[in-house]
């Protein structure tokens, strides 16, 4: 009797990615799992992307859709409507799998029974170069990831929440589970956190996850990256992430999670984001004390437009509760706290 295998969709999203596609789909083709369907969605690339794909064009298990420039989140939703895999892994076109990426994810999350299954990741400098932090902040050994039975309050405050339910590259998901949720890749354009919405979304529909503990995703970190540029607009993106979740929250009847967890999601989200603008106008007061300005404007008409309650003595963590009676209460600790954050442990600690 011959036994059916599950089809794996690897979804890779390419903008503008000439120099690194040709790396990543090799990667992909020499992969020890052989049920392998690969999509790739062009998302308006420039430069020559897209005919660097021709030569694959023939092969029955490479899909590759061309569309015009809407986003990341354009470009991942295509991949799961288009996808006819079992499971599904979406991965960036400027990064790259080792060769056992696929089979090791697969073998685990059949045994495991799991929706969501996530491996450690192998964090590179343009040339090759292990980066130490990165991958060890990455590996699957420090990370609860059966959320069951975790107090939501006290989970979503560690570092493990944040790793697990950040990125969608280091992921393989089961398809129905994603298509029974309904939960959309749909952060608007130009807005960073396309991956980290949709997994706190899909949270909400209490997935089962497993782990594999070896690297087999190599995660590419260059200078010029979108994650690096100036003016990211993180706190219209986090806005707009909080407004997602409050309508999952609503969906999935989820209470607990609207009155516990979402504001001090919110906390660190605006935290990262006032740190981030800090850091990029600390040497200009004047610059500095009109863009805090008007981030508090936007965050108090948010609040009360929202409706989001946010208690600082419900937040989490002591130096996320402090940034919160700032942020609430006492505006002029804004600039000290930032001060020091960015002294003392970074911008995104």
């Amino acid at each position: 009797m011959v036994v059916k295998t599950q089809k794996v969709t690897v979804a890779i999203a390419l903008y503008n990615n000439e120099n690194y596609i040709e790396r990543c789909m090799q990667s992909v083709l020499e992969q020890t799992y052989a049920d392998i369907e690969i999509i790739i969605v062009d998302d308006g690339s420039k430069d020559h992307s897209l005919k660097k794909c021709e030569k694959y064009k023939a092969t029955d298990n490479i899909l590759i859709i061309a569309k015009e420039n809407g986003g990341l989140s354009t470009a991942r939703q295509a991949a799961l409507e288009n996808a006819t895999g079992d499971y599904i892994c979406f991965i960036d076109a400027d990064d790259y799998l080792k060769k056992t990426y696929v089979e090791s994810l697969m073998k685990k999350i059949i045994a495991e029974n799991a929706d969501v299954c996530v491996c450690s990741t192998e964090f590179v400098d343009e040339s090759g170069n292990i980066i130490p932090t990165g991958t060890a902040a990455y590996k699957t050994s420090n990370t609860v990831c059966d959320l069951k039975n975790s107090n939501l309050g006290e989970y979503f405050e560690t570092a493990s929440a944040a790793f697990l339910l950040s990125d969608s590259w280091n992921k393989m998901y089961k398809t129905e589970f994603l298509r029974k949720s309904g939960v959309r890749f749909e952060l608007p354009k130009g807005f960073n956190g396309t991956d980290l919405a949709f997994n706190h979304k899909l949270y909400l529909h209490r997935p089962v996850y497993c782990s594999v503990d070896s690297a087999e995703y190599v995660h590419v970190i260059y200078s010029k990256s979108a994650t690096h540029r100036k003016r990211k607009k993180l706190q219209e993106g986090s806005m707009c992430i909080v407004t997602q979740l409050m309508h999952e929250s609503e969906i999935t009847n989820n209470g607990e999670f609207a009155e516990n967890v979402l504001p001090s999601i919110y906390v660190r989200l605006m935290r990262k984001s006032f740190q981030d603008v800090f850091c990029e106008t600390v040497g200009n007061k004047k610059e500095l004390n009109e863009e805090l300005k008007l981030m508090l404007k936007k965050h108090k008409e948010f609040v009360s437009e929202s409706g989001l309650n946010i208690k600082c003595r419900k937040i989490g963590s002591l130096q996320l509760r402090v940034f919160a009676a700032a942020l609430m209460h006492f505006n002029v600790l804004l600039k000290p706290y930032l001060f020091l954050r960015m002294k003392y442990s970074g911008s995104d600690a």
